[in-house]
Parts: C-alpha cells; structure tokens; sequence
C-alpha cells in the first residue's frame, strides 16, 4: 500500500488507496470528502463529465458501472445537502461508499425512492 498523504484540495482525506471487502487494494481516483480528482485517471473522467450537458440522476444500469468513481449522493425527503461519496464495491443488490461521513451503503430496492445518485455536483449545492 502506498504512503497516504493529505488531499491537495481540502486536506480532509488522506489519498492513496484502500483495501476493499474483498482484500484487494483500491487506488483513489478522487477525494471523497471534496471530489477532486487526484491523478490523470481521475482528471479524465472528470473531463469526460463535464462534456455532459445535463446532470440527470444516474440509471441504476450506469451507477453499476461506476466502481471506485465519486458520485453525489442525494437523500430524498431530507434537507440535507447532496454529499460527494466514492464507490467502493458494487455489489448485487446495492453499493458500498465512503465520504465525508465514514463508511456507509444504498440499497438498490431503495434508489428513487429514498435516494438518487448523481455523476457531477448538483447545481446550488453547497459543497464542492
């Protein structure tokens, strides 16, 4: 495992990789806390989102495919704002994240109907 080091944005995580459920260790493309890119790997997907013209929320089809990417988690029916999370593992029935908050996990059964995943930042949120 790499040496971790302080995010070069927030300095709220430290950066480098993790070991996932299964053992295996996981490079950072992005800072879970501000969801900044840390390396070229992240850079492009970055760029690649921000060609996007709208931010729809994700199908569940395209948030399977989004293994150790950011996305932006919104809670429905609870004034809280949007969190930027890293996707840890997918699993069949939904993903693992890591953010800001620590550790947490989002049932598929439950998308749309207490939550919605976003690729970018939502428009007027307050965090970056």
């Amino acid at each position: 495992m790499e040496k971790l080091k302080a995010c070069p944005y927030c300095e709220g995580f430290e950066s480098g990789e993790f070991e996932d459920e299964d053992g295996k260790f996981q490079k950072f493309n992005f800072c879970p806390i501000c969801g900044k890119p840390f390396n070229e790997a992240g850079k492009k997907i970055l760029a690649a989102r921000r060609a996007a013209p709208e931010n729809e929320p994700l199908t569940l089809e395209q948030l399977r495919q989004m293994d150790g990417e950011p996305v932006w988690i919104a809670l429905l029916n609870i004034a809280k704002q949007p969190t930027c999370e890293v996707i840890t593992k997918i699993c069949e029935d939904g993903i693992h994240t890591v953010g800001a908050g620590g550790s947490d996990y989002a049932s598929f059964g439950l998308y749309d109907k207490t939550w919605l995943a976003y690729a970018r930042k939502l428009e007027g949120s307050d965090k970056s």
